[in-house]
């Protein structure tokens, strides 16, 4: 069960279980329907990161699966699934590494370094 909550400074939070563990994380908005709309954003990141927990995935699989996701979306025009399937061409020349390395372990800094290049 998930809870948006409203601080007295304006701001809501989220208050959520995964696996048990309680997570409290700031919306960082004052408009209850943004706070819904992102309340349900963490909680999908944060379920699918507690299932992945054990596995290690490697960066192939995900690419795969957003290539699937770009081919199953009928609400998308064929210009605009072309362009995300080039997005994800470009990915791979630009950083060949991603296919091989276990997605759990790129960091915040990995990201950085590769949009510097």
């Amino acid at each position: 069960m998930a809870y948006i909550r409203y601080k007295p400074n304006g701001n809501y939070f989220g208050r959520f279980r995964v696996n048990g563990k309680l997570i409290r994380r700031s919306l960082k908005t004052h408009v209850l329907s943004v706070a819904k709309l992102k309340l349900s954003d963490f909680l999908q990141d944060h379920r699918r990161l507690a299932i992945n927990k054990g596995q290690s995935v490697n960066g192939e699989v995900i690419v795969e699966m957003c290539r699937n996701e770009i081919e199953d979306n009928h609400n998308n025009k064929p210009r605009t699934k072309l362009y995300q399937q080039e997005v994800l061409i470009a990915l791979k020349k630009t950083w060949p590494e991603l296919y091989a390395t276990d997605i759990a372990k790129i960091s915040q800094k990995d990201g950085s370094d590769w949009a510097a290049r």
